[in-house]
């Protein structure tokens, strides 16, 4: 028969031939937080935290920090390996070796790197995360795409995938490929902002929002 845990919160693992809190479940327990509230502490989803205490996935380095901080204990005390920061994306099959000159190109220009962003969902914070990691990693070496000209392209990139314009709602497209290239989108326009760059950036934004208020409303 399982533990009463197990049926309130699926936070159980079975070891051993019985049930046995993860060490992630076991501090959060040791707090009285339920899963959904450690959550929202921890600005990640439920289904998150939840595959974390199962060990079905890895936090990345930031959330390691940020479960540090929130339990108050240590990087050994919470008993999981983080994931390495950068985004993975499935890649099809090669018709051709890439060369290494090909995977120089891809490793240093910054636009190359900032786009699968726009095709991962993640949240917005964590997505914010990503692209301000990669805008310093791109302060030390020498790309000639600059960082304003990457923004740009971000930014723009849901208006000429999408068809999105201010006008009226751009419909057909899943809503979660909507949701995350606007959220890359509007990271964009808030880092060109920051540049001065407010025609191009409130333009951008201006054609996000009729197809993202249609998607809230239905």
């Amino acid at each position: 028969m399982g533990c009463y845990n197990c049926i309130q919160e699926p936070e159980c693992v079975e070891t051993g031939g019985r049930m046995e809190r993860s060490r992630l479940a076991q501090l959060r327990a040791k707090k009285h937080w339920s899963l959904q509230h450690a959550a929202v502490l921890l600005e990640v989803d439920v289904t998150t935290l939840n595959r974390w205490e199962h060990g079905k996935a890895s936090p990345r380095q930031y959330n390691i920090e940020k479960l540090c901080d929130i339990y108050g204990c240590s990087e050994g005390e919470l008993g999981v390996l983080h994931e390495m920061s950068t985004v993975e994306v499935p890649v099809a099959p090669a018709l051709f070796d890439i060369t290494n000159e090909s995977q120089s190109f891809l490793a240093n220009d910054l636009t190359m790197r900032l786009l699968p962003l726009a095709f991962v969902p993640l949240s917005y914070q964590n997505t914010q995360r990503e692209v301000t990691k990669l805008l310093e990693e791109h302060t030390m070496n020498s790309d000639p795409i600059t960082r304003r000209e990457a923004m740009r392209r971000l930014a723009t990139l849901p208006i000429a995938m999408l068809k999105l314009n201010a006008l009226t709602p751009t419909l057909g497209h899943p809503p979660e490929a909507v949701l995350t290239q606007c959220t890359t989108g509007i990271i964009a326009c808030w880092h060109l902002r920051k540049g001065k760059e407010l025609r191009l950036a409130s333009s951008a934004v201006s054609a996000y929002i009729p197809t993202l208020k249609e998607i809230v409303t239905t």
